[in-house]
């Protein structure tokens, strides 16, 4: 499992950097992230498969059910 920061930096990264976020996403297995940044993980990976881009600004309307 990843530490708390590191989950976190990886997410801002996966957010917002269009060149590293799909690099991550091919190699960072989201079940490395632990408690709520799984669920956060998995919700940008599946906004990266789907649009091919990092969700940025709208990751608070992909977590609006939560």
């Amino acid at each position: 499992m990843l530490l708390g920061s590191l989950s976190e930096n990886l997410l801002v990264l996966l957010c917002y950097d269009k060149e590293r976020a799909p690099i991550i996403r091919g190699v960072v297995d989201p079940s490395l992230f632990g408690g709520p940044y799984r669920h956060v993980a998995a919700v940008i990976y599946d906004f990266l498969d789907k649009f091919k881009r990092p969700p940025g600004d709208h990751l608070p309307d992909l977590l609006s059910d939560k």
